[in-house]
Formats: structure tokens, sequence, C-alpha cells
């Protein structure tokens, strides 16, 4: 007869199955000892997929992923949810404009790391929904700022591979934008260095339809991928952010400190805004601005915060003539926490 259905055994039909089906599957089951039709059975079988899927999925941050009734239910509850992390200018400390961040929450409120749940979310092909859930936060924010007297401030969104070649980007985006009265240029769109897609003709179309509706575009991640530095002169961008690792080692490495001081220098010279990410030391300011990077995302800084707490903190009245800053921090190299 066959071989029993065990655990193992099926742990590894799973992880096959994940290499062959890289847009993701559930696997769901059905039982009758009468003698139903197949239709009956996927019915059943796919009435399960919402079930408890916690089998492959030991922890609690991977079950609360595995067992989410469906995506778009979990964007209209509290599973998921935008925070957002200023972005600083190293010469005067002015909070300039932030970038919006996606988190995700376990039933017991842990926060699990978008290392762990966009890769995730990429490989069953639910990311675009999480792109434009993040967006639409986004322009509710920007909308609710308005209304209430204060002075905007712009955001970024990151958007991935996946929905950035999608033919229907550029139509999504001018769809979501136009429910909300919001000016395009309050919006910046961000595409990662590492999706190695800018040789793309559609994400070329797509840059230049959006630019010339008022979006404004920045390239992420710079410095992670060598070879893809001459995406800085082959598209339009007017943000470009440092890749954090990149970042961290410049101090100590003559080589990484050249290619930084080289791209803020570009960047300088051609009016694109060079962002360095993940700052941590209060001595790496210094040296930013002496290279000709003028401005900063981490936790030099701000950590990611609540939209509610961002507002309170970084926004003022629209008729104020007055911007918010946050102190630049002083010291000999120490790791700020």
């Amino acid at each position: 007869g066959a071989a029993p259905l065990t655990r193992a055994r099926t742990t590894r039909m799973a992880a096959i199955m994940r290499q062959r089906m890289r847009n993701g599957f559930a696997l769901c089951d059905a039982w009758s000892d009468a003698m139903p039709s197949l239709s009956k059975l996927l019915e059943e079988a796919g009435t399960s997929a919402y079930g408890d899927r916690s089998i492959f999925f030991p922890d609690e941050r991977s079950r609360a992923l595995s067992t989410m009734p469906s995506f778009q239910r979990a964007f209209d509850g509290d599973v998921f949810s935008v925070r957002l992390q200023p972005q600083v200018d190293l010469k005067t400390g002015e909070v300039v404009g932030s970038e919006a961040l996606a988190r995700c929450l376990t039933p017991s409120g842990e926060t699990i790391p978008p290392s762990e749940f966009i890769p995730r979310m990429e490989a069953e092909g639910n990311v675009s929904g999480l792109d434009y859930f993040v967006f639409e936060k986004v322009l509710v924010t920007l909308n609710d700022w308005a209304d209430r007297g204060l002075k905007p401030l712009p955001v970024a969104v990151n958007f991935s591979r996946q929905t950035v070649l999608d033919p229907s980007f550029v139509a999504s985006i001018l769809a979501l934008t136009s429910r909300y009265d919001v000016p395009e240029d309050l919006l910046e769109i961000e595409i990662t260095e590492s999706m190695g897609a800018f040789k793309n003709m559609e994400l070329r179309g797509a840059m230049e339809m959006l630019r010339g509706q008022g979006f404004r575009f920045a390239l992420d991640d710079l410095g992670s991928e060598y070879p893809t530095l001459s995406a800085m002169s082959d598209l339009p961008f007017d943000t470009v952010k440092l890749d954090r690792l990149l970042v961290k080692r410049f101090a100590d490495d003559s080589m990484s400190r050249s290619i930084v001081e080289g791209i803020a220098r570009a960047c300088e010279k051609n009016g694109i805004r060079c962002v360095a990410e993940g700052v941590e030391f209060s001595s790496y300011i210094e040296l930013l601005v002496s290279m000709g990077c003028h401005y900063e995302q981490g936790y030099c800084f701000a950590r990611p915060m609540t939209i509610d707490q961002f507002t309170n903190e970084y926004l003022v009245d629209a008729n104020e003539d007055a911007e918010r800053t946050i102190p630049i921090p002083k010291g000999d190299g120490e790791e700020v926490s």
C-alpha cells in the first residue's frame, strides 16, 4: 500500500511544491466516507484553505501569516499597519519628509519584520496588494493633514518589482490618487536597486508617464549592487538613497568611502537629493555632510513611528512660518540607541 502521510513526508512534499510553484499555493484537505464528485471535494478543500494550516509553520510569526483568512481582510483589519520614519536635513535637523513602512502584527501584538513577511508575500503573489495598501494609507494621511490645516511633508512609498512591472501599475496609481485631493509632488515612488529592472522599457515608460503627472521617484538601496550604479544616469530619479550596509562600512573602508562620496557629489552636482539610510553613529553625520550627502533616514535621528506620533511631533499649522526639527546628535562615534 501507499506510504503513510507522516508530518515529515508532508513537509518534504510542501518544500518541493514551494520550489515548483513560486507564485504560492495552499495545501488543503477534504474527506468523505461517501463517493462525492471531484468538484465537491475541490470546493470543500478550497474552503479549508482559510482554516488552520499551521502544520508547516511552528512559530507564531509564520503561523500568523499562514492562517491569515485572506490578505484583503488582513488589510481591512489590524494585521497590517503603516509607520512613518522621518527624513532629516543633516545640516539643520529639519524634518523634510518621511518614508512609509509596512508593519505586520501577530495576534499577540509581536511585530513581524518586513524581511520575513514581504518575501513570503512576493512568493505568494500578494505583495502588490500590500504596496497599494500602504500607498492608499499615505494618500488618506496626506488628505487628512490638509483637512486639518497642517503643512504637509512629502512621503515616500516603496513598490516591489512585481508591482512596478505590472502593465496596470500606472493606471492603478492614477486611479487611487484621483480619489484624494493630494498634490502629486508630495508622493515619492521608491524603486529598489536590487530589483534589476532598470533596462526594462515598461519601467522607463511608467516612470515618464508618472513624472509627467508630477510624481517624484527615488532609487532605493543604491550601492547594494554596484553594476546598477548606471541607473542614476539611465533613469530620472529625484532622490537617491544609499544602502545601509554601504553607509555602515564607509567610515572604516576606503573603497566604500570613495563610492559614497562619488555618489553624493554626483547627486549634489545634478540637483538630486542624496539620503543616507541606516546611520547609527553620530560621528558619521559630519563626515556625510563633508562628502556632499545632506539627508539621513535612520535610528540616529528617529525610529519608525505611528502616523499619529509623526503628525503630533513634526507637522505644523500651514499658516505658521516654522519647521519642526530634530536635535542633531553630537558625540565621538557612539552608537545612537
